[in-house]
């Protein structure tokens, strides 16, 4: 597996041949100097909510399949599964719903996030169970913060983090945190610094943090 840090809350993973991308953004979001488009050829995308930064699939290329709803999904050898969750503490009635997606394969489970607004619930912790690798938002403001992605983690335990939705150069006007925050809970040993992309062939044995700067 293959994963491209594309910027935000969006990756593009080459997954046995199968292309997904994670939560397309509108450039526009961003303003001048944010982050550019996608521009990649895909085959599924799956979307956490519709929201501008989450949701736009102009830029992609190819006959893609998106998915955009809680539930059970099987492409070839992958299953796809989706869980409503919500964008805030009060449930969804700030910033409405999200969906947690779950992928796997014989191998390995990988799950996006997307927006999660708050700490799991016992429903989420449990379909979160087994999970791989983690894609996990830590700005906070609009999703959860630090303090609360890094219970998540605790509660998880994958082998791997990939953490997402954090203040970079292309968003600075965002009132978002960036990832030191976040990392800042992890001893120094456990975090992995990558350029854009990585390639995942075995998994660490203990929980491992996986930086991955935006390509975009």
């Amino acid at each position: 597996m293959r994963i491209t840090y594309l910027g935000h809350s969006c990756f593009y993973i080459d997954w046995n041949g199968q292309r997904i991308v994670t939560d397309p953004y509108n450039k526009g979001m961003f303003g001048e100097g944010g982050y550019a488009a996608q521009n990649v050829e895909v085959d599924i995308v799956t979307v956490s909510h519709h929201h501008d930064d989450h949701n736009y699939t102009g830029d992609l290329e190819g006959e893609f399949k998106v998915v955009d709803r809680p539930g059970k999904y099987v492409f070839g050898n992958l299953n796809v599964e989706g869980l409503l969750s919500s964008h805030d503490k009060q449930g969804g009635a700030q910033r409405g719903e999200n969906i947690i997606f779950k992928i796997t394969d014989r191998n390995m489970t990988l799950a996006h996030l997307g927006d999660l607004g708050r700490p799991l619930s016992e429903k989420e912790e449990k379909f979160l169970q087994g999970v791989n690798i983690l894609m996990i938002p830590v700005g906070g403001f609009y999703t959860i913060d630090a303090n609360e992605a890094y219970d998540v983690v605790q509660r998880v335990q994958p082998n791997i983090v990939i953490p997402m939705h954090f203040k970079t150069a292309k968003t600075e006007t965002w009132p978002i945190t960036g990832v030191e925050d976040f990392l800042s809970h992890f001893p120094s040993n456990v975090i992995k610094s990558f350029g854009s992309e990585v390639d995942i062939r075995e998994l660490p044995g203990v929980t491992e943090v996986w930086l991955l700067k935006p390509s975009r």
